[in-house]
């Protein structure tokens, strides 16, 4: 077996190499290791490595970054005005890179910031979406889960018109 596998890497390995210099994929195996830390707790170690990928600017897909830069602005430095304003910025770039998280954040952020009309209209976007994966089991069981008593906490907010206590 050894005899086979070993053949098989040397063939490959410049393929790999070559694979890993694409830019979505280094953006994507940036974020694995910002969630990694994050999942951590190391949130200023995560921080570092996503603000220095995002200086870059040269990278396409970088939405996958400016999202996690909003999460960690709207959850860990409760920065919600900066937040709202780099959801805003990812949906205007893709407005179908991860819709639920998208746009659950973007109207958490801008309900945070007392604005509840961006914050109906996100949620009224989050709800289209939310419709459509619902469709699918494997999508309902995996990303609806995770999102479910969030969801119900964002409606609940924006139908009391209350600003919740952060």
């Amino acid at each position: 077996m050894k005899f086979i596998i070993t053949p098989i890497y040397w063939i490959l390995w410049p393929h790999i190499k070559l694979f890993q210099k694409i830019p979505f994929v280094q953006v994507l195996r940036v974020s694995f290791e910002i969630e990694k830390l994050e999942r951590q707790q190391m949130y200023a170690e995560a921080r570092k490595l996503r603000h220095k990928w995002l200086a870059k600017k040269r990278y396409s897909n970088s939405e996958i970054l400016l999202c996690s830069e909003g999460k960690d602005l709207l959850y860990n430095k409760k920065e919600y005005e900066r937040a709202f304003q780099l959801f805003e910025n990812v949906i205007e770039i893709d407005p179908y890179y991860n819709p639920i998280e998208l746009y659950y954040g973007a109207s958490c952020a801008a309900l945070l910031t007392g604005d509840f009309q961006k914050a109906k209209e996100y949620y009224l976007k989050l709800q289209e979406w939310w419709d459509k994966f619902e469709k699918d089991p494997k999508l309902k069981n995996h990303l609806l889960r995770r999102f479910a008593s969030c969801k119900d906490w964002l409606e609940g907010a924006i139908k009391s018109g209350n600003i919740p206590v952060s």
